[in-house]
């Protein structure tokens, strides 16, 4: 499950699934170097207690994850003494735009898995070497069952160049995806002409909970994505959009200390 799980912008999902890679690496023979081992340590321990998306709710700031997620990446990539890589010149191919979808169907699916488990090992001209490194192996099986269902349809939504979802971005969409399709199905206009004021606001109220007695205390870490006080929600959005989209945590209270009145 946690390795199928969407990252959409929460750093423990995307560290938890370059580090279940490592230790598979690891169990299949790979050699550790001790800057790997130090990245391994360091996840183990920013997980720590917090239960992994989708068994539970537990979130990251990306940029809390980034240094132990980046080198546990190079190492399950072959980019450092770890996996080894068979040489294909990476630049010389593309990578698809829908990674698991073997057969190219639209789908990520069984027989897609089936394919890739039928080619395992080195495979440098397998449809199913996803990251083009020769070889089918633990990082090309991440990539298929990070995709697993009906591959993406190109849009606006969840598209980093967008922007943030709670500011009046003046792009169509915005960098959230889940946020994204919530507000564009209410108001179309949001993905095809430009992320607008209104945009803005729908968001802080559908996507962040802005201004809700349920959302939890602005001036304190509260466990839930935005606040109470709407206008101290909107004002962190827009500065911090982390304290929106996932949790109020303690960050998000300090901030809101110094940018609202706290009592």
């Amino acid at each position: 499950q946690i390795l199928s799980q969407k990252v959409k912008g929460n750093g423990l999902v995307s560290l938890a699934k370059q580090l279940i890679a490592a230790k598979l690496n690891i169990a299949r023979g790979s050699p550790v170097p001790p800057g790997v081992q130090d990245a391994i340590d360091g996840a183990d321990a920013l997980i720590d207690g917090l239960v992994i998306p989708p068994i539970g709710g537990g979130s990251l700031r990306p940029n809390s994850t980034a240094p132990s997620r980046e080198i546990l990446a190079d190492y399950n990539n072959g980019l450092s003494d770890g996996p080894a890589s068979c040489g294909v010149d990476k630049g010389s191919a593309s990578v698809s735009s829908c990674p698991g979808d073997v057969d190219g169907d639209g789908m990520v699916a069984v027989p897609d898995l089936l394919a890739l488990l039928a080619a395992w090992g080195s495979n440098p001209a397998h449809p199913a070497d996803f990251d083009l490194d020769g070889t089918v192996a633990v990082p090309d099986l991440l990539a298929l069952l990070a995709s697993w269902g009906p591959c993406p349809v190109q849009g606006p939504c969840g598209d980093p160049e967008a922007g943030n979802c709670f500011v009046n971005n003046g792009t169509p969409g915005c960098s959230s995806p889940q946020c994204c399709e919530t507000i564009c199905a209410a108001d179309p206009s949001c993905c095809d002409t430009a992320w607008d004021v209104g945009c803005k606001d729908m968001a802080n109220q559908m996507c962040a909970n802005c201004g809700s007695p349920a959302a939890g205390n602005c001036c304190q870490p509260n466990g839930s994505p935005g606040c109470d006080d709407a206008a101290c929600c909107g004002l962190l959005c827009e500065s911090d959009p982390f304290c929106c989209q996932f949790d109020w945590d303690e960050i998000c209270a300090n901030e809101a200390q110094v940018a609202c009145s706290c009592t």
